[in-house]
């Protein structure tokens, strides 16, 4: 019977002799070496990179580490420490899921971000952050230039020192801040608090009380600034979402085209209105609480009507599933009188994913000019109107939609108070 003998497996390493064939020699001869002098030979000077131990799958140069697997990093001290990512030039980590670093001392940690330049961030999934010392910290934000910070959803910032803090606004220029949703603000030191606005200039004001989140008529559109400072901020001209307007200055010019009126009326600067030759000394207005006064060149009009007492519909709404839209509480309801022979009523349905109708059946006496709807908050948008009649009179639908915080349209999202609480408002 043969005898089987074992022997103790070892890992040799460093100055350890292993046994070898020195096939340069002739005669072949057998002689010891180390294993550094093996990993010595195995290592071409022309070609420094090596798969790193630990992800086995990941290139990697000297002084660096690619532990991610299918992995890069090259230059010095460079990280990529997740899958796919790429790391490359000095001190960068790529720590996201295939996400890339390069430049000096930039950071990708968010999966699919990219940092470029010195000192940059991209924190958030699918942000770009590049220049120096920016921070994309919002998902699929963008920062660019010098020391900007993207923070908002879908937000970009540019220039010098920007903020661009609300969901998809957008901030360029230096100093400027832009935190409403939708918000734009550019120019020198200015800022966009609002839904939806935009501001321009210098030191315009701040209208820190504007909604940020939802729309508001009294929210500001559109303001210029002129101030000289922080200290000192004022507007040259500004328009609130309802239409008043504010201008710092004089208005310049002959006359302009009396809205509504002939080609022969004109509406003069100091509000009178002229037909070509002279001027009035008063306007009749109809429709108000008062009497309107022209008093040096002034023009003073008293609050329209119907705005004293509007009749108004709010509710929250809530919607599961592939069901139509409905109505969880009604808060409010001075404009509505429902029932089998309901003088106006409204109905909700459902039209696709995410997409829905609310329709208001009024009376032929109702002036649907002043029919409005807004919602409670950005999970709801109003995408269009339209006027019409079926068998039980006539109405005004309104399409909206819910879309999730990746911007896809979605069901399920209205549930009260998040993206559901609606009010549809009548000047009569």
């Amino acid at each position: 019977m043969a005898n089987i003998t074992s022997y103790p497996t070892a890992t040799p390493t460093g100055s350890d002799l292993v046994i070898g064939t020195d096939m340069s020699t002739t005669p072949i001869s057998t002689k010891t070496f180390t294993i550094d002098s093996i990993n010595s030979l195995a290592y071409d000077a022309t070609f420094p990179f090596v798969f790193n131990t630990t992800s086995k799958t990941g290139i990697q140069s000297s002084t660096n580490t690619a532990s991610g697997s299918q992995s890069i990093a090259m230059g010095l001290t460079t990280t990529a420490s997740e899958s796919r990512s790429t790391a490359m030039g000095q001190s960068t980590v790529a720590s996201g899921d295939v996400s890339t670093a390069m430049g000096k001392d930039t950071k990708a940690l968010g999966d699919t971000s990219t940092a470029i330049g010195d000192r940059t961030t991209a924190s958030g999934s699918k942000s770009t952050a590049m220049g120096d010392g920016t921070t994309a910290s919002g998902t699929t934000s963008t920062a660019m230039g010098f020391e900007t910070t993207a923070s908002g959803s879908a937000s970009t910032a540019m220039g010098d020192d920007t903020i661009a803090s609300g969901a998809v606004s957008t901030a360029m220029g230096e100093d400027t801040i832009a935190s409403g949703y939708g918000s734009t603000a550019m120019g020198d030191a200015t800022t966009a608090f609002g839904r939806s606005s935009t501001s321009m200039g210098q030191f315009n004001v701040l209208n820190t009380g504007d909604n940020a989140t939802s729309y508001a008529v009294t929210n500001t559109a559109f303001s210029i600034g002129n101030g000289t400072n922080s200290s000192s901020r004022s507007d040259a001209f500004k328009v609130l979402f309802n239409g008043t307007t504010t201008i710092a200055g004089s208005i310049t010019g002959t006359s302009i085209i009396k809205s509504g009126g002939a080609s022969t009326e004109y509406l003069m600067a100091d509000g009178s209105v002229t037909t070509g030759s002279g001027q009035v000394n008063s306007l009749t207005t109809t429709g108000t609480t008062g009497a309107s006064t022209l008093i040096s060149g002034v023009l003073n009009v008293p609050e329209y009507a119907g705005d004293a007492n509007p009749l108004t519909y709010s509710t929250q709404l809530f919607q599961t599933g592939t069901n139509n839209p409905q109505r969880q509480a009604l808060v409010v309801d001075t404009l509505l009188a429902e029932g089998a022979g309901g003088f106006r009523r409204v109905t909700f349905t459902r039209s696709g994913v995410g997409d829905y109708r609310a329709r208001v059946t009024y009376t032929l006496a109702t002036n649907t000019t002043n029919l409005n709807i807004m919602f409670g908050d950005s999970i709801c948008r109003v995408t269009n109107k339209v006027n019409g009649s079926d068998g039980t009179g006539s109405y005004r639908e309104w399409s909206f939609e819910t879309r999730d915080f990746n911007g896809t349209l979605s069901d399920g999202l209205l549930s009260g108070n998040n993206g559901g609480y609606m009010t549809i408002t009548l000047y009569a």
